[in-house]
């Protein structure tokens, strides 16, 4: 799991990332490109549906054959707790509407769901 806790949303590409994506040019320049433009168009919506202070979830992941255990709600619920402890929102977004029942369990609802441009999925966009 990632998450950013509030002000910590810093939005931007630097060098570093260019170094971390390098495996990435293995899929090919096109890849990329659809990768950097999905990425451009997710921060400007989550500019436009929220400010600081603001939680966000960046990824959470469990392997296919522990997934259905929990395991994501556990290491969810301290985080959510503190958030809650400080009255502050917990944001995230999701391209799989097979996760939104388990966000909803865990107390998140959507507040924006839209195609990006040349994408094949739906955006969706949910706060607790």
């Amino acid at each position: 799991m990632i998450a950013e806790r509030p002000f910590a949303h810093e939005n931007q590409l630097d060098l570093s990332d260019l170094f971390i994506g390098l495996p990435l040019f293995g899929f090919g320049l096109n890849t990329i490109k659809k990768m950097m433009h999905f990425q451009l168009n997710a921060i400007s919506i989550r500019k436009e549906l929220i400010k600081d202070p603001y939680w966000y979830l960046l990824l959470v992941a469990v392997s296919p054959e522990n997934q259905g255990k929990g395991f994501a709600s556990k290491l969810l619920k301290p985080m959510l707790f503190e958030a809650e402890k400080r009255k502050e929102p917990f944001f995230l977004e999701t391209h799989n509407p097979r996760n939104l029942p388990i966000y909803e369990k865990l107390g998140f609802r959507v507040i924006d769901s839209r195609k990006i441009k040349d994408m094949p999925f739906s955006h969706y966009c949910m706060i607790r």
